[in-house]
């Protein structure tokens, strides 16, 4: 094999590497992305009755919650 083939040879395999480079970077960044946007949910949800009854839209989620059963008589 001459050089001119073995450079040419040598480029496409660092341009498919390259490529290959991207692509995962791109699924790092996605992954990131959705392993945030699953810590930001997580930290939104109270974890106890107590912390739940400190927040305005839980404590109006439980008045209505026992509106329903008391209209429903249940």
């Amino acid at each position: 094999m001459d050089s001119g083939a073995s450079n040419h040879f040598v480029r496409e395999e660092v341009e498919e590497l390259m490529s290959n480079i991207q692509i995962l970077k791109h699924e790092v960044t996605i992954q990131i992305a959705n392993a945030y946007c699953l810590l930001i949910t997580v930290e939104q949800e109270p974890v106890t009755y107590k912390k739940a009854c400190k927040i305005p839209e839980w404590q109006e989620a439980f008045n209505k919650e026992l509106i329903s059963h008391v209209e429903l008589k249940t």
